[in-house]
């Protein structure tokens, strides 16, 4: 991906362009609302298969990409993952109390 200032001195644009912005457009495209679409390369991240329970969804075509981009849709977390998800969101709610109190 490429970010930055581009155009000419009468227009100038702060953009991105490259074959990651494409494919995060394509994967908004095919999400309905409240959907989270993940392309298969991301899913099978040891890090991120174990947090999240996921099904295989559609296979879409990019332009410059010969092979159509396997995706997955995230359908929950993983039970283990959201205990852990939800102790931390607690902590934060804690700790910004603690604020609120101090302020």
């Amino acid at each position: 991906m490429l970010a930055g200032n581009m155009g000419s001195r009468e227009r100038m644009e702060y953009t991105v362009v490259g074959e990651t912005v494409n494919l995060a457009s394509r994967l908004c495209g095919i999400a309905n609302s409240g959907q989270i679409v993940i392309p298969r390369e991301l899913y099978m991240n040891l890090n991120i298969k174990e947090r999240i329970l996921a099904a295989e969804y559609q296979a879409i075509r990019l332009r410059g990409i010969k092979q159509p981009v396997t995706t997955y849709l995230v359908e929950n977390m993983n039970a283990d993952w959201q205990g852990t998800l939800e102790e931390q969101f607690s902590m934060i709610e804690q700790t910004e109390q603690l604020e609120t109190c101090d302020a």
